[in-house]
């Protein structure tokens, strides 16, 4: 089984003392003349390129997690061309107030939007991503989140329980103790 990995999130070794022999694509980086996707859209490519000159075969299953916010209709159209096969959406939560608690940039309208262009698009599967044990969140709630989730058929659903790491938003408001864990 063929499983290849493409962090595109990680550009901090991009610094402002970037030697003068800097790539076209670092300089757009590290300037911020181009966006997180034009990078992963640039790697994505690069890598396919490398791959096919190597006469590898395209695995049969590619994945690409997608924040709902993030969907466009040209992305997706890139994904497909390349190849991926599977979108695997993060939505955490179809409650806005949930989402906002959490910190996550989208709302429960992106969430149905995003989902209705990744299956236009005609991926053979599509994954949602579900988080349970969010702070404050009550059974119903859970409930409402799982049965939003079924209503829109996707082929995989994945489920998380909260997690909280340390040094982000939702840890602090922890260890401060603003978030109740338990709604009883």
């Amino acid at each position: 089984k063929l499983t290849h990995v493409i962090n595109i999130t990680d550009v901090g070794h991009l610094t402002d003392d970037a030697d003068a022999g800097e790539d076209k694509l670092e300089k757009a980086a590290r300037t911020s003349a181009q966006s997180i996707w034009d990078i992963a859209q640039h790697y994505t490519e690069a890598y396919w390129a490398d791959v096919k000159a190597l006469n590898i075969r395209q695995p049969a299953e590619w994945s690409v997690e997608m924040a709902p916010a993030t969907v466009t209709d040209n992305r997706l159209k890139v994904l497909k061309e390349l190849g991926v096969t599977r979108i695997s959406m993060g939505v955490q939560s179809f409650d806005d107030a949930m989402l906002d608690a959490l910190g996550r940039q989208h709302t429960a309208k992106q969430i149905h939007r995003a989902y209705d262009l990744i299956r236009a698009q005609g991926f053979a599967s599509v994954n949602i991503d579900l988080m349970f044990a969010l702070p404050n969140q009550t059974e119903a709630e859970w409930r409402a989140d799982l049965d939003e989730a079924v209503k829109r058929a996707p082929d995989h659903l994945s489920t998380y329980c909260l997690t909280f790491e340390e040094d982000t938003a939702l840890w602090v408001k922890l260890s401060q103790g603003k978030v109740k864990l338990d709604p009883a």
